[in-house]
């Protein structure tokens, strides 16, 4: 995994980088003792999987810079580290939906809570999240694609459905399948459906989904179709009437 550490403490954010390459060999670690450094870095493209992120900096205040951080990139998970424990323990939890932290430590930070956040950011990386861009290139936001239901292509836009409402992209349906993760599935040449959201299967020519929406299947991606269904759900029996 990468980390980036930011402390304006210098020499508390290289120890914290050694002890973390202590616990995960396999560490990539980055250093940064303000704010303006880290995100600009994030800003021209650098990725992390992690930031340990001091919450008061000489150059701000980590809180703020957490939702920057998430709009920059929603994949990546915020560790606070902070020395005013009884200050902010309770504050984290009141950020903004999608700041919420991984994990929360207090300076001095003991090793056993180290190695506990970075299991966490460790478990949370195998079941890492895939988020989508939507909107225009002046005005993009992210959504996870578990919430998509299905998405349908109209010329050079991406009509996306999801469990709470619908969203707008201009993409091809070539370039979203890429985007997209395995239980994702093209079974039209203008639909693409969620298999995790599949009510029931008609006969293998259209597919129910659970906000009962009726999803036509082509002729040439049926058998594409009971690929990744099979793959998806072995096991299990879906009615065709």
């Amino acid at each position: 995994m990468k980390y980036f550490i930011c402390d304006d403490n210098i020499l508390f954010a290289e120890d914290l980088a050694r002890r973390i390459a202590g616990i995960d060999n396999s560490a990539d670690l980055g250093v940064y003792s303000t704010l303006a450094a880290l995100l600009f870095h994030l800003e021209e493209g650098e990725r992390a999987d992690a930031v340990f992120l001091d919450i008061v900096n000489a150059d701000g205040n980590g809180l703020s810079a957490a939702e920057r951080i998430r709009r920059i990139d929603p994949s990546i998970r915020i560790v606070f580290v902070t020395g005013y424990a009884e200050d902010y323990s309770q504050a984290i939890f009141d950020c903004p939906v999608g700041c919420e932290p991984a994990a929360f430590l207090a300076k001095p930070v003991d090793d056993k809570y180290l190695r506990t956040a970075i299991s966490k950011l460790k478990s949370a990386e195998k079941h890492e999240s895939v988020f989508i861009p939507v909107g225009s290139s002046r005005s993009t936001s992210y959504i996870d694609a578990g919430s998509i239901l299905y998405i349908v292509s109209e010329r050079r836009q991406m009509h996306i459905f999801t469990d709470g409402g619908e969203e707008w992209c201009y993409c091809r349906v070539e370039d979203m399948m890429k985007l997209l993760p395995e239980n994702f599935c093209r079974c039209h040449r203008s639909y693409i459906i969620n298999l995790d959201k599949i009510f029931r299967i008609n006969n293998w020519s259209h597919v129910v989904m659970k906000n009962g929406c009726d999803i036509p299947v082509g002729g040439v991606y049926a058998d594409a179709l009971k690929e990744s269904v099979t793959r998806r759900y072995a096991g299990t029996s879906f009615a065709e009437v």
